[in-house]
């Protein structure tokens, strides 16, 4: 069983195929999954949206957030 890299409430960006997915913006972990695939997976979310994604730990990137 592999452990997760990130952590609930940490800013990561999505990677996808054709683009970076994040707008400047990024997403916030807001779950970690059971293990249910050979990697990790998350839930996350973009303040500026209502729903949530699923992703793999393979499409994330950690984001540094300026406060």
């Amino acid at each position: 069983m592999k452990q997760h890299k990130f952590k609930l409430g940490e800013h990561v960006s999505l990677q996808s195929e054709h683009r970076d997915m994040a707008d400047g913006t990024g997403y916030e972990v807001t779950r970690l999954l059971p293990e249910a695939s050979p990697e990790p997976q998350y839930r996350i979310k973009r303040s500026i949206e209502i729903h949530e994604r699923v992703a793999g730990e393979h499409l994330l990137h950690s984001i540094e957030r300026v406060k």
